[in-house]
């Protein structure tokens, strides 16, 4: 069996490639494979390790070259990698914030940097009976779940990325060998994505191992039913 997990030098990413590791580390054909974004990063013991930016196209192309090289048949490919905030700047609260730079770099790492990765491994996945992909996403994408506004950068970004799984689904089940396409909301995690804007919610988050377990028994539990579905780590459905 192997595993794919891209972006696992964040905090979910990194705690999922540790599970997936010590859970299947005796299992004779389990394969782990893990991209980063963080210089010195080392993923665990065993993994096949390569670093991806998808702000770096040589970073991609090398890191695709490295995937072929080793013949990844990937069972399981989750995709943790995301983008909200930078050190000197925070979601916008209103429309005075809104910037070209900060939108396209949202856009770049949280929609269209998974789908044109998705595009370039696409055929090793069409050789897997039943292979499952999971894209994480965030609940403040849902159009339909919106209420508050502000977090231009950020919902659009995750929006743009849910209608890209959507698409991947309807697409995928025509595929001679249909993967299960999901995009999944991992729930308040206290990573360093969130911590910033957790404040007196940070007692009832979840860490991010706990997020793991509860995403890894998701994964196990998905079925064909799901596929092209929003879900929670509690398997229920969110709207688009």
């Amino acid at each position: 069996m192997d595993v794919l997990i891209v972006g696992a030098s964040g905090s979910i990413g990194k705690e999922l490639a540790k599970l997936y590791s010590t859970k299947y580390s005796h299992t004779p054909d389990f394969r782990l494979f893990v991209t980063h974004r963080r210089k010195g990063f080392k993923g665990p013991s065993g993994a096949i390790n390569t670093f991806l930016d998808y702000e770096d196209e040589r970073s991609v192309a090398k890191c695709l070259t490295l995937l072929s090289k080793e013949e990844l048949r990937p069972d399981i490919v989750v995709f943790c990698s995301g983008f909200l905030h930078e050190s000197l700047r925070r979601p916008e609260k209103r429309i005075s914030e809104v910037s070209a730079e900060y939108l396209f770099k949202s856009f770049q790492l949280n929609a269209a940097g998974p789908l044109l990765f998705f595009s370039r491994i696409a055929e090793m996945i069409k050789q897997i009976d039943s292979a499952k992909v999971i894209f994480l996403s965030a609940q403040v994408g849902s159009i339909d779940d919106n209420r508050s506004g502000g977090w231009y950068a950020y919902r659009m970004s995750k929006a743009a990325l849910n209608m890209a799984i959507k698409s991947i689904s309807i697409e995928a089940a025509r595929w001679v060998k249909p993967p299960i396409v999901v995009a999944v909301h991992p729930g308040t995690t206290v990573s360093n994505l969130s911590k910033r804007f957790l404040g007196p919610r940070i007692s009832k988050a979840q860490t991010p191992a706990e997020c793991a377990d509860k995403l890894s028994s998701l994964i196990s539990s998905l079925h064909f039913g799901d596929s092209g579905k929003f879900l929670t780590l509690s398997h229920s459905e969110l709207p688009w």
